[in-house]
């Protein structure tokens, strides 16, 4: 598997090739629809990020991220599917169950990085947005109809 840091869209500076990446082939798309349905969803970003310096409990995950048990339980398994986590069974004086980040994973640190920065970039747009009288008019009223 190509590492994103390999990829043909990024060239040798690590930034977007435009020129590849304004290829709208199939293929391109069935990558994006790839990547997208590995780690797509609500939690399963948060997840990864959370176990990249420790492992962690599944007590503890549920408290940093605040989700569900079912939920946590469900993603914990399509990650450890995708191979991009582990369920570690310690033997100590009592039982625990610690979910660990494996090295695959940090093959998504560069993306993780790109969406936590537009994530900021973009949670600012909208706050921006807010202070303006006719958008927050606009958007107040798209919240209130749904659409």
């Amino acid at each position: 598997m190509t590492k994103l840091n390999q990829s043909p869209l990024l060239n040798k500076s690590n930034t977007v090739n435009n020129e590849e990446l304004s290829k709208c082939s199939r293929e391109n798309v069935e990558y994006i629809r790839d990547a997208l349905y590995v780690v797509g969803g609500k939690w399963k970003i948060a997840i990864i990020f959370s176990l990249r310096k420790s492992p962690k409990r599944f007590s503890e995950l549920q408290r940093i991220l605040k989700i569900g048990p079912k939920m946590l339980a469900k993603e914990l398994r399509e990650l450890e599917l995708n191979e991009f986590v582990v369920r570690e069974i310690c033997n100590d004086s009592q039982v625990k169950i610690l979910y660990k980040a494996v090295s695959y994973s940090e093959s998504l640190i560069t993306l993780l990085s790109i969406m936590r920065d537009w994530g900021i970039t973009h949670r600012n747009k909208i706050k921006d947005s807010m202070r303006d009288p006719i958008k927050k008019s606009i958007n107040n009223e798209i919240l209130k109809t749904g659409t």
